[in-house]
């Protein structure tokens, strides 16, 4: 098992191979390669996102993407530590941190989709007052709202 290890939160900073390397490495259900060109995917992350960073001894461990191009309301559509580094909490670290600093950039409102068989991803959403806005058959959209 891991132990804690010293962390750094960095914004932009993976290339394009580190994120396909990272993507790769995150167990996802259905998994992503399923869904989406993981190469392609981590492209237009590179493009169109800004990629909120956790970093532990200059490996990518957790990733979040926000689109912010539509303000006031931001959307997140990826949240992933790589498995060594699940359950540890460095996805609530990173969660928390951007979260942060989306409303320190003034956005009103944040949304994201998470599948609903994923439970602990759905109840650490819920931690951090994400409530549910839209359940379909497979994925329930969440939002957080900021009072700024």
């Amino acid at each position: 098992m891991l132990v804690q290890n010293t962390f750094i939160f960095k914004s932009n900073s993976a290339t394009l191979d580190q994120i396909i390397d990272h993507l790769e490495n995150c167990t996802f259900s259905p998994p992503l390669s399923n869904i989406v060109n993981i190469n392609d995917y981590s492209k237009k992350l590179i493009l169109l996102s800004h990629r909120y960073e956790l970093w532990i001894d200059e490996k990518l461990i957790g990733l979040i993407a926000v689109y912010e191009n539509r303000p006031p309301e931001a959307y997140i559509p990826i949240v992933c530590v790589i498995d060594d580094y699940k359950g540890l909490g460095y996805g609530s670290k990173l969660l928390k941190n951007s979260l942060c600093e989306i409303e320190r950039k003034g956005f009103k409102k944040v949304c994201l989709e998470v599948y609903n068989e994923n439970s602990i991803a759905y109840n650490m959403y819920l931690k951090y007052n994400f409530l549910p806005v839209l359940i379909d058959n497979n994925k329930t959209l969440m939002c957080k709202y900021y009072d700024n």
